[in-house]
């Protein structure tokens, strides 16, 4: 079992006790992507602020997470649906009940909800996990109405970011919704919100001068959960890691983004940060979905965020394999316009204009075919289901060729040529590319035959022989790769791999040793 700090290191956090079905598919809904009105300027300067206006919609940005599972429960295929929020501006609760309704996830959430209710018995208090609320009702068809007009019924969490008013415009709102509810409804199914002391006490104090209600009263809509940067938490088959953010200095303490795991995925939702400490780099390592905040394309730090020039760097540091743009607004990037010098954006463009001109650097950069940057737009889905192939034992060939993502910062690419006996390994991290040829490859067993070690020579060339290797897999988990001349070390570490990229390196070398 790996430490704590281990895993925080690695990015692998500890998995929620939830299980989740090989029929499990995950979701994630961007509900809205436009920063706070002020910093959008007018349309007659701004493309990008005419392009919103064109719309007829303006949604601060925000994304949801779902999960759609499926169960049998006896003859019957039962599907339950979870649903996580992440921030909550204005016009976000208008886009997710939208984004519901078109998912049909309502329908899914009511059979969970409602199934065992019968008019006649009301149903007893629910007590563990808070998905989707609880059942106790005075009378069903109440909450079925209800349900159709409220997200609180939706909602198994509310995850707050940061609280500048574009990130919780519409709680104020909701929390007016909540308690014109009956007792019984307000009293058993709180918004359950998830955010640092310093947010929450902020948030609090924001509702109160909204709505001029006592705390008392905001505490009987609200079950606020104080988070702590660092420290991971579940919620239902989630595991989140929140993480500290630095959002420039007109920010109110306490900003955090997330790293969400769940079905084998790596999610992260990083809008409105500088800087991020206090946590290993390795965390952000190989996400499958990273949503970036860019208040403009040329770095302008006064905002208080990345910018989209920022972005390129960090998808390719942290080898991410999508990555969503939201929150521009490229008003900043005027003042480049008195540079005569200066090649790059000078203006706020529209997002297929923002697109067209990330799409060309990426051309330009080589990395149009490794990275995917797009400009997210309200109501977008990705979504990925969970492979069957990846969670079970590897059959097919593997080939002469593997290639291999770590956990923490490494891509392995391993060849084997058997025509002149040779081995070809590719070591990639942030920074560094290590490419190398051995001679000679040989492998040797352990007498438990527990774990496989590769032992190859340094390849000759005219004037010297190239360094030596040793390639050990240490544990079920653990892959230990040393590259040395002599007593000269030229690449030496310990790689984490998940389960099955151990048993694909076993099968890859009982295939060609």
């Amino acid at each position: 079992m790996l430490s704590t700090d281990k895993m925080l290191s690695s990015g692998s956090l500890p998995h929620s006790d939830s299980h989740i079905s090989a029929e499990s598919e995950l979701m994630v809904r961007i509900n809205g992507v436009l920063p706070s009105r002020t910093v959008l300027g007018g349309p007659e300067i701004s493309e990008r602020s005419k392009e919103v206006a064109r719309s007829g919609t303006f949604t601060n940005t925000s994304c949801s997470l779902f999960v759609k599972e499926f169960k049998n429960d006896g003859n019957s295929k039962q599907e339950i649906a979870y649903h996580l929020l992440f921030d909550i501006g204005e016009g976000v609760t208008k886009s997710v009940r939208k984004g519901l309704s078109e998912m049909e996830l309502g329908n899914i959430i009511s059979q969970k909800k409602f199934g065992k209710v019968t008019p006649s018995t009301p149903p007893s208090p629910k007590s563990g996990s808070p998905i989707l609320g609880s059942s106790i009702t005075p009378n069903e068809s109440l909450v079925r109405k209800e349900l159709q007009q409220s997200i609180t019924y939706n909602l198994d969490a509310l995850l707050i970011t940061h609280p500048h008013e574009d990130h919780i415009k519409d709680l104020s709102p909701l929390i007016k919704e909540m308690l014109s509810l009956p007792s019984e409804l307000i009293d058993n199914n709180k918004i359950k919100l998830y955010c640092t002391r310093e947010c929450a006490d902020y948030v609090k104090q924001q509702v109160m001068a909204d709505l001029g209600n006592a705390l008392g009263s905001i505490e009987r809509a609200i079950d606020f959960n104080v988070i702590k940067p660092n420290e991971p938490f579940n919620i239902g088959p989630f595991s989140i890691l929140p993480v500290s953010a630095f959002h420039g200095e007109n920010c109110p303490a306490g900003s955090v983004i997330y790293i969400v795991n769940v079905l084998e995925r790596k999610l992260i939702i990083g809008w409105d940060f500088l800087s991020l400490s206090d946590v290993s780099e390795n965390v952000f390592w190989n996400a499958d979905l990273l949503i970036l905040g860019t208040e403009c394309y040329n770095h302008h730090h006064e905002t208080g965020m990345i910018s989209v020039a920022e972005a390129f760097n960090l998808v390719r540091s942290w080898n991410a394999k999508e990555c969503y743009l939201v929150h521009y607004s490229g008003l900043k990037d005027f003042e480049e316009a008195s540079n005569q010098w200066f090649r790059g954006p000078v203006k706020a463009m529209s997002s297929d204009e923002l697109q067209q001109t990330i799409d060309s650097h990426l051309r330009v950069s080589g990395s149009g075919g490794k990275f995917r940057i797009q400009v997210a737009k309200e109501g977008m889905i990705w979504t990925r289901g969970v492979d069957s192939k990846e969670t079970s034992e590897v059959s097919s060939s593997i080939g002469t060729n593997l290639e291999i993502e770590g956990l923490e910062k490494y891509v392995l690419k391993v060849a084997i040529d058997n025509n002149t006996n040779k081995l070809n390994l590719v070591i990639e991290d942030r920074i560094n590319r290590y490419d190398l040829v051995f001679e000679n490859p040989r492998i040797e067993k352990s007498k438990e035959n527990r774990s496989s070690t590769i032992y190859a020579q340094g390849e000759k060339g005219m004037l010297a022989k190239g360094p030596d290797l040793i390639i050990e897999i240490a544990s079920d988990s653990m892959l230990r790769i040393d590259v040395f001349k002599g007593k000269k070390k030229i690449f030496s570490d310990d790689i984490l791999l998940r389960d099955k990229d151990v048993n694909r390196l076993k099968q890859f070398i009982n295939e060609n040793f």
